[in-house]
């Protein structure tokens, strides 16, 4: 089985309530005693030991727990490993919320993924502000389409301004947990817009194929 997971730097767990365990960069197996190694199969499944900047593809043997999101495992490997910045999630962000970018027929919410990619691409002040305005724009969209009881127009919106509101936070700071933390939030809309549970497995999909140039 094939999983994931975000480690320091050093390949040490985020997490220390189960202990912290050091994982070998260097493809070598690891008998992991306790709870296992919690292993992440969606984004939420991912994040839930914690933020960091290193991710790590696993194979994993030796189910003892978990779900279907993150299940712990006796012994794993580390296959390949990829360094996480946060212009990685700005777009991986943009690629799900034009998932369901569609869902609306508003054209603020296409004008607020469009000002995300503009300023990805070109990591300026003006392009930096020019996507807080529309993730503005993008509220007022989906605060209108509640208004107007069109709950599946109004998370595509949502989808759409956290896309566009995260690249403030990577043009910023340095701010992982927030960054992460908005991710989650924009698969959580893409789920809710699209009426599937599938959309959690499908943005960690993006998130590797961001991670290894396209390779998943």
């Amino acid at each position: 089985m094939i999983g994931y997971k975000l480690l320091t730097p050093a390949g040490k767990s985020i997490s220390s309530t189960y202990g912290r365990v050091t994982y070998p960069l260097d493809g070598a197996w690891i008998e992991v005693q306790g709870r296992g190694a919690f292993v992440g199969h969606s984004l939420p499944g991912l994040l839930r030991g914690g933020f960091g900047p290193l991710l790590a593809e696993c194979e994993c043997e030796e189910r003892i727990g978990g779900d279907a999101e993150c299940t712990e495992y006796r012994r794993v490997r580390v296959i390949r490993t990829a360094t996480i910045d946060l212009w990685t999630l700005v777009r991986v962000a943009i690629c799900t919320a034009r998932d369901v970018a569609h869902l609306s027929t508003d054209p603020r919410v296409m004008a607020a993924i469009e000002a995300a990619e503009r300023c990805e691409r070109e990591r300026t002040i003006d392009s930096a502000r020019a996507a807080k305005a529309a993730a503005v724009d993008a509220v007022e969209a989906a605060v209108e389409a509640v208004e107007a009881v069109e709950s599946v127009e109004a998370w595509a919106a949502v989808g759409a301004a956290e896309a566009a509101a995260l690249v403030l936070v990577a043009w910023a700071v340095e701010a992982w947990a927030v960054a992460w933390a908005v991710a989650w939030s924009v698969a959580d809309a893409v789920e809710a817009a699209s009426s599937s549970t599938e959309a959690r497995t499908r943005i960690l999909g993006y998130l590797v194929a961001e991670a290894w140039g396209g390779a998943v």
